[in-house]
């Protein structure tokens, strides 16, 4: 399965970036695929790593007017190239078979809600995964708990995402599908 992973490109606690490649390792281990941002920064040069371990397929999707400023991660068996952050998700979207969210910022946020909100239109059919490492989304998902009951969010949160603490429990659960 291709998996596109989103993730942090900023400086983050070690603590997230560290189980973030254990996780990456062990899904290149299981025979995965990632397909991601494609920078050496951080967890998205972290998930590179752990998949490179296995000799796992690498595509990275990376925005051009990025490519001046940022380091594509060497480990890539291929990099495509968009004119837009937009284009970008979409070619990540066209691409992968599930979606599994790591600890990161605005762009992962975006990255996520994209997904989700497609999903809940009825325009995305694919898993959605978050690893809630240390707790890092609690108050996300305490959040959209809060938009579920008030209406704000239609469809049931189990039918558009599921949030583990375990990695191993997103390999079994990836593996299964």
């Amino acid at each position: 399965m291709k998996i596109c992973i989103f993730g942090a490109s900023s400086e983050i606690d070690p603590k997230y970036y560290q189980a973030s490649e254990k996780l990456a390792e062990k899904l290149g281990e299981a025979g995965h695929s990632l397909v991601f941002g494609g920078f050496n920064d951080e967890i998205m040069k972290r998930a590179g790593k752990g998949f490179s371990k296995h000799g796992a397929e690498i595509i990275g999707v990376v925005p051009e007017f990025f490519c001046n400023d940022r380091e594509i991660y060497d480990g890539c068996t291929e990099v495509i190239h968009t004119k837009t952050l937009a284009e970008r998700k979409q070619k990540m979207i066209e691409m992968s078979d599930v979606f599994l969210c790591l600890p990161g910022g605005l762009g992962t946020f975006d990255e996520f809600f994209e997904v989700m909100a497609l999903k809940n239109a009825g325009q995305l059919d694919k898993p959605i995964l978050m690893y809630n490492v240390e707790g890092f989304y609690d108050s996300l998902v305490v959040n959209l708990m809060e938009l579920r009951r008030n209406g704000f969010i239609p469809s049931e949160l189990k039918k558009l995402f599921r949030a583990f603490i375990s990695g191993d429990d997103i390999v079994e659960y990836i593996n299964k599908l």
